[in-house]
């Protein structure tokens, strides 16, 4: 049985209601612009001022086929006094969309890692090269694991401080030097397998001065950004010194005796 009201609202046998339509094409059918066809499926064009109810209780704004409890085939949502809304930065949750335009949501990913305030992170290790040996001295000054979870760029930042304990080491005029940087104890990427250094640095060192000392501290640093996947990681900040080869006095340098060694890592999700 069929009724209408003002060409407005239509019945149909099957249970479906049209409002201007009579060919309603699921439960609850609106025809904004009464612009469907008598018979047959609406084109796309025409849906696009339609709203539809299925009879799972899926809505179509834009379709008549809604493939999700809310479904927008074209143009933007809005929600109103939002921002009056106040979030929780620890438990909320993003809301992304994925190539289909359906909404997800996925957990934070936090841009701060590791560090941020500066802390010292580093303690004190002395580290010394025999006479007559360039060969470097390389020691792991601090280990820090950290877990991605989503494919980031990851920005890894450090700050160590040094001293020469003993300008005698320095006084035959030879060239010494100091480097610092990080590696990985296992591969991170294809590009830096476990031990390749990177975000390194170095100095050389040499006086012909037998007298004084060099007062304070010294400072090497070093940046890195990395494209990393989710997972573990065991990143390494080590300190390296090389003595000259052909000079007959030690040479030891202290790292990491200042207050201020730092290691910073901030990660930005992009997948």
């Amino acid at each position: 049985m069929l009724f209408s009201c003002a060409s407005i609202y239509t019945y149909s046998q099957t249970g479906r209601v049209g409002i201007n339509t009579e060919n309603p094409q699921n439960t609850f059918h609106i025809d904004g612009n009464k612009d469907n066809p008598a018979t047959g499926t609406p084109t796309a064009l025409q849906q696009v001022n339609d709203v539809i109810v299925t009879n799972a209780g899926q809505i179509g704004i834009g379709t008549t086929t809604p493939s999700q409890n809310l479904d927008v085939a074209i143009g933007n949502a809005r929600v109103r006094n939002i921002n009056t809304n106040i979030g929780d930065a620890i438990t909320d949750r993003i809301v992304v969309a994925d190539a289909n335009g359906v909404l997800k949501t996925i957990p934070k990913q936090n841009s701060l890692i590791f560090g941020g305030d500066l802390s010292d992170v580093v303690s004190s290790s002395t580290l010394t090269r025999p006479a007559l040996n360039s060969t470097p001295t390389l020691s792991n000054l601090r280990t820090v694991n950290f877990t991605v979870d989503y494919t980031s760029l990851v920005t890894l930042d450090y700050t160590i401080s040094y001293n020469i304990p003993n300008i005698n080491d320095l006084s035959d005029g030879f060239v010494r030097s100091l480097s610092s940087g990080f590696t990985f104890s296992s591969s991170a990427t294809p590009s830096v397998p476990a031990g390749t250094i990177f975000a390194a640095n170095s100095t050389p060192i040499t006086t012909s001065s037998s007298t004084g000392n060099l007062p304070g501290f010294y400072y090497l640093s070093g940046s890195q950004t990395l494209r990393l996947n989710p997972g573990s990681y065991q990143l390494n900040l080590f300190g390296s010194i090389r003595n000259s080869g052909v000079s007959s006095v030690p040479f030891s340098v202290e790292f990491g005796s200042a207050a201020t060694d730092f290691i910073t890592i901030t990660a930005k999700a992009i997948q």
